[in-house]
């Protein structure tokens, strides 16, 4: 009873000005405690430069990520909003191709279910052909001049990652009101 009426007087005279310093030190130490935690939680975090959807991830839980560059990508991000289109010309053909035509691309099987292309830009630098369509008169020593379009998803709201679209082209021939239909088959590809 004597330890109770003790305890009871030293609730009544309140806590001593060196505990409240004490238990001050402890409440800032562990806001510190929990900002540092913050910060490496951040510091940890990975994020996006962009906004997009993750199309493919290579790297699990627990597997080593290594430094530098790798051979394919850890995580693949894109922008599925908005679809490019990469487009080869011939580099016999390039010099009949003017950015102002207007070009449409199709469904393959079904050229009734077509989208008009916004062109993007060409590469500015002719490469080898990669793209082999099979066909026995294809030249395959060519070299093409690519063309970057683009089309909205929701103009084709069933197309899906890995459809594959024929692209028609139409371009003007260097000679005045004489033009000319080209197609090229490209697989579509994300930003």
């Amino acid at each position: 009873m004597t330890e109770a009426k003790a305890n009871f007087k030293l609730l009544e005279a309140g806590s001593w000005k060196a505990d409240i310093e004490v238990a001050t030190a402890n409440v800032a130490s562990a806001e510190a405690e929990a900002k540092a935690a913050r910060v490496e939680i951040d510091r940890l975090t990975v994020r996006a430069r962009v906004d997009g959807d993750i199309l493919q991830v290579n790297i699990r839980p627990g597997e080593f990520a290594p430094s530098g560059v790798t051979s394919d990508p850890l995580i693949l991000l894109g922008n599925l909003d908005t679809l490019h289109v990469r487009v080869d010309i011939d580099q016999n053909d390039a010099w009949r191709y003017q950015p102002e035509t207007p070009a449409v691309a199709f469904i393959r099987g079904n050229s009734q279910f077509k989208t008009d292309l916004k062109f993007e830009y060409v590469e500015a630098y002719v490469v080898p052909k990669r793209s082999l369509t099979g066909d026995s008169t294809e030249r395959v020593d060519t070299r093409v001049m690519q063309v970057v379009y683009s089309f909205k998803r929701g103009n084709l709201p069933f197309i899906r990652d890995s459809s594959w679209m024929s692209i028609s082209m139409t371009a003007l021939v260097a000679g005045p009101g004489r033009p000319c239909l080209g197609r090229r088959k490209e697989k579509i590809r994300r930003n």
